[in-house]
């Protein structure tokens, strides 16, 4: 093997970013103690279920060392945001504001240095200046996706010949990049904390048309979260796609099965006297128009024994003695049994975009790759559509998502306390009037990487 990129090494590399409270490891941990009757932390990356990432990483294959051909294969994995293996969950400031050692930013240094030590290994087992190619492919999901985002930029600016003995045209190239719905969701004190806007400062989402081969993206067209704003990667590469689903129905994480138990409104609230029938209440009366609007969109399976849609409320006395008051408060709930393999279907559909770019992905297995024989024609359609951009099912086939399979993520449930104070922090998945928030690419900044 000589200096040239002709007949030097080869080392491609798949580097995948989990979203934010993923963790593989940390997950297969935690099942592993469920097995034994023990408790995990509700909500932690040791309660959670393996994403769309983690089910990729396993797909890509890892070597030790360059097979006769001057060719070798491996694979990274970057725990998602807010995360350590092994370890307790940062809640905060990482999961909160995505920020911090294990925030964003800080899991984009976790995967170059992983990459360094990753070359290290492998540059050691060569003869000096044969390695003449590294080239990466790159996945992340969420705050991961965003992470990734940032890497790529990062590698596009590393003269990696400062630290390793290459071939004197040794190139890095970024093959394929794999996006499951981008959310930046990072807040400091130039926006007060807001995790829905689009101020990230040093975070550089954005990719140019020369950053890699080939970048898709799967986006969660029925995500309605504040939230979860979407980074999209249009107008530079256009296989941005909207597909049926909320965040994690199109990144996985959710269970095959769950009990979905969901505050669609907020509480409504008011004063009067204690001989007031609730009935008779504005806040009855609002929470009754609230649950008409609901009831017409469709949301229940009429196969489910558990469905249920209807007005919650709470009444107790206040005031004074001598001035006592009654306070009321109303909300609409709704109850349903929601099934999570529309997940599978868009990990087979970026598996499929991937391999269809060269990447080096083992087959999904039967079990990886299962679905419901319902979800079988729509998986067909999508599979197809997605390489066109235009994504259209029937009527029929909207309702049995909506009515099946896709999570309702937005919601009034809240994160602190019985969600019926004033305080909107302790709704970390109240919706957005009109959708969640939608930005195109970032001009670049001067002093990004």
């Amino acid at each position: 093997m000589g200096n040239s990129s002709n007949t030097g090494y080869v080392l491609r590399v798949g580097i995948f970013f989990d979203g934010t409270a993923n963790n593989t490891f940390n997950s297969q941990l935690g099942q592993a103690l469920k097995a034994q009757g023990l408790r995990v932390d509700e909500g932690s990356s040791y309660e959670g279920i393996a994403t769309n990432i983690a089910r990729l990483h396993q797909c890509y294959p890892v070597q030790s060392s360059f097979d006769t051909t001057g060719k070798a294969v491996t694979s990274l994995y970057v725990s998602g945001i807010g995360t350590t293996t092994g370890k307790a969950d940062t809640r905060f400031p990482a999961q909160t504001y995505g920020r911090g050692s294990t925030g964003v930013l800080g899991k984009a240094q976790e995967a170059h240095a992983q990459l360094n030590q990753c070359l290290t290994t492998f540059v050691q087992a060569l003869a000096p200046h044969t390695l003449s190619r590294l080239q990466l492919d790159v996945f992340g999901f969420s705050r991961g996706a965003a992470a990734a985002r940032h890497f790529i930029n990062q590698i596009n600016a590393t003269d990696f010949a400062e630290h390793f003995a290459l071939a004197d045209d040794f190139t890095c190239q970024v093959c394929f990049v794999g996006l499951f719905d981008t959310v930046a969701a990072m807040g400091g004190l130039a926006d007060l904390g807001d995790i829905g806007d689009d101020i990230n400062l040093v975070l550089n989402l954005y990719l140019g048309p020369e950053c890699a081969h080939q970048v898709v993206q799967l986006c969660a067209r029925d995500e309605q979260r504040r939230n979860f704003a979407l980074s999209r990667i249009a107008p530079q590469w256009p296989l941005d796609i909207a597909l049926p689903g909320v965040h994690a129905d199109v990144g996985g994480g959710y269970p095959m099965e769950m009990a979905e138990q969901v505050y669609l409104t907020r509480w409504h609230t008011n004063l009067v006297s204690p001989s007031t029938p609730l009935t008779m209440t504005r806040a009855w009366a609002v929470a009754e128009t609230d649950l008409a609007d609901w009831q017409r969109q469709d949301l229940l399976d009429p196969q489910d024994p558990s469905r249920l849609l209807e007005i919650r409320s709470e009444s107790h006395r206040t005031g004074s003695r001598q001035d006592p008051m009654q306070r009321v408060q109303a909300a609409v709930f709704m109850q349903r049994r929601v099934l999570g393999h529309l997940s599978r279907v868009y990990l087979r559909i970026m598996h499929g975009l991937a391999c269809d770019q060269g990447v080096p992905l083992r087959a999904l297995t039967v079990a990886e790759a299962d679905i419901p024989d319902e979800l079988s024609a729509i998986a067909v359609s999508l599979e197809a559509q997605v390489r066109t951009g235009v994504i259209e099912l029937s009527a029929d086939q909207e309702r049995l998502l909506r009515q099946r399979y896709i999570h309702c993520s937005a919601n009034w449930n809240a994160g602190v306390g019985m969600g019926t104070g004033v305080m909107d922090q302790a709704f970390f998945n109240r919706p957005r009037e009109g959708g969640r928030s939608v930005f195109d690419q970032p001009i670049p900044q001067s002093g990004w990487v």
